[in-house]
């Protein structure tokens, strides 16, 4: 609007300068030059403030959508880490169960060492299925193990992020 209204204004002082220029004494003339000027630079001032507004403005939204970012962003990575924590102590009850199996075969080998014949047979089965018991546990532990490496890989990549929008924010907030 700003430049439509500058656009009418020149116009009019176009269509009226020969009748100016007839009836008007110099001094005239420039007293209406300076009048015209100084509504053209009110004109451009107005206008400057008014894009200094909308940049603001702008700013702001993009601030406003920053934050949210930050929000969404970090409630996420708590959720993660909260999983985290889960599937370590998972991992930690597994390689308890883990220890106690190894304990148990130690014993079953003892009892071997020292049992006879039928008692054997028994002992050997056992001490069969607790090694099939520890190879899945020692598996299972291994794919804890990967998927502990991806989540925490991920929370990184997460957390950079997170650094990156922060900074943006900051710049543009001056903390």
């Amino acid at each position: 609007m700003g430049r439509l209204t500058l656009f009418v204004v020149a116009l009019l002082w176009c269509v009226q300068v020969p009748a100016v220029v007839q009836a008007a004494t110099d001094e005239e003339l420039a007293h209406e030059i300076r009048q015209l000027a100084e509504a053209v630079r009110q004109l451009g001032d107005s206008l400057q403030a008014q894009q200094e507004s909308l940049g603001e403005q702008l700013t702001l939204q993009k601030l406003n959508v920053a934050i949210n970012y930050l929000n969404f962003r970090s409630r996420r990575i708590e959720v993660l880490e909260r999983d985290l924590q889960g599937i370590k102590s998972q991992k930690q009850r597994l390689e308890d169960v883990l220890l106690q199996l190894e304990q148990k075969d130690e014993l079953l080998e003892a009892e071997s060492q020292t049992g006879m014949g039928n008692k054997n047979n028994d002992i050997r089965v056992s001490r069969e299925e607790n090694a099939l018991q520890r190879s899945l546990l020692k598996q299972r532990i291994e794919r804890i193990e990967s998927e502990i490496i991806e989540m925490e890989t991920r929370i990184y990549a997460l957390q950079g992020q997170i650094d990156s929008v922060e900074s943006f924010v900051e710049k543009y907030l001056k903390i």
